[in-house]
């Protein structure tokens, strides 16, 4: 359990799990393909898949802060290690959603289009994605989408100049990668919770 600031929210840190694993289910198709290769194009795939679709989502609660710039704002600290905040997208303040911007002070904070109170009480949805060259993520987004992340890492590995190439079956695993990242973005279930978000504030250019 961690907690947030000096009001102390509980929130249960997000457990991730390392994309490699699935090289397992690459492996035995691609046979002559070095295991570091394989690793590296799921790395690939599944940062490409989290910038795509904003669907891995983390849900954090939060309390009003006041920063060192005078004006309270919500601290979003529940980004897993490795990964980094991608877009934000929903925001709610005792229940109801509220308009917001996010500013760097000098990590991010959400800073809400209306009065707060210190201790006032928001719940954050924002998206995530690893850091480049990362292989981590949460482990229900990994259980969730290995079957499209594999798609994306095969299409990419099945396009390569290499002993292994095969355009036929790239094209293939590549309909198939871009079905799932229409899906997910579509359906943007990006956390256990069900629900959608309303708008998305990208992040990634500021805070990368």
């Amino acid at each position: 359990m961690a907690y947030i600031g000096d009001n102390a929210i509980e929130f249960e840190p997000v457990e991730t799990e390392n994309i490699g694993s699935l090289a397992s289910l690459i492996l035995p198709e691609l046979p002559n393909c070095d295991d570091l290769i394989i690793c590296q194009q799921l790395g690939y795939a599944l940062r490409e898949f989290c910038r795509e679709t904003d669907a891995c989502v983390i849900d954090q609660p939060c309390m009003a802060q006041m920063t060192p710039f005078g004006v309270y704002a919500f601290p979003v600290v529940g980004v897993p290690n490795g990964m980094v905040l991608g877009s934000v997208l929903s925001f709610t303040v005792r229940g109801a959603s509220v308009p917001f911007e996010v500013k760097d002070y000098p990590t991010p904070h959400i800073v809400a289009k209306y009065c707060v109170c210190e201790g006032d009480h928001a719940v954050l949805r924002y998206s995530v994605y690893p850091k480049a060259g990362g292989e981590d993520c949460p482990r229900w987004f990994k259980e969730r989408y290995a079957e499209a992340i594999v798609a994306g890492a095969m299409y990419h590995l099945l396009s390569m100049k290499r002993a292994w190439n095969d355009p036929q079956r790239a094209a293939e695993y590549g309909a198939k990668y871009t079905d799932a990242i229409n899906e997910a973005a579509y359906r943007r279930l990006g956390s256990p919770a069900d629900g959608g978000s309303e708008s998305a504030i990208p992040c990634g250019g500021l805070f990368m």
